[in-house]
């Protein structure tokens, strides 16, 4: 049937389409960060870092990215950690990341010994860290939302305290004289 429209500006049948774009891509994000010490949170201390890299978009992610690992000092603002690490899809424990999947990730960190680890130490994870694949969202913020943190506070570690005891001298000697 056909359907008389009308309007004042005469334009009721020239307006009746509309159209939807619909965007594909993938929008990857860090979650579940989490950070374990070895031997604990000392300075000195191997930290792990494990997350996640999930595609929140809906398509699969199949390029080639890095994530991006910086572990700062906030007591001084020193940068003691800026690691990249590869996510290669065409390796076969990788593969691509398909919509509503996740990639389990880990890293090992050093803390330097001394005082230049002691206090909070602030990790962020960035996941495709140079742009290196399109993302898109629903909101616009496919390229701003790959970013995740959290923080530890590092303490002194235990370093020994050699202190000298018990010294014996010879019964006879002189000073300067050499022991053969």
């Amino acid at each position: 049937h056909d359907v008389f429209e009308h309007n004042a500006a005469n334009t009721a049948e020239n307006n009746n389409a509309r159209s939807l774009i619909a965007v594909s891509a993938p929008d990857l994000r860090v979650t579940n960060l989490t950070v374990t010490a070895s031997p604990s949170l000392q300075a000195g201390a191997e930290l792990t870092l494990q997350w996640a890299t999930a595609n929140q978009g809906n398509v699969s992610a199949s390029g080639i990215f890095y994530d991006r690992i910086i572990a700062r000092n906030t007591n001084t603002a020193e940068v003691l950690a800026n690691l990249h690490l590869p996510y290669n899809p065409a390796v076969p424990a990788n593969g691509p990341i398909p919509p509503g999947a996740t990639r389990v990730r880990s890293q090992v960190v050093q803390l330097p010994d001394g005082a230049r680890s002691i206090g909070r130490i602030e990790i962020t994870v960035t996941t495709d860290a140079f742009d290196q694949l399109t993302e898109l969202n629903g909101l616009g913020t496919g390229e701003a939302n790959n970013s995740t943190q959290t923080q530890v506070t590092i303490v002194t570690a235990p370093y020994p305290d050699l202190i000298v005891t018990n010294v014996i001298a010879p019964p006879s000697g002189k000073t300067r004289q050499e022991e053969l």
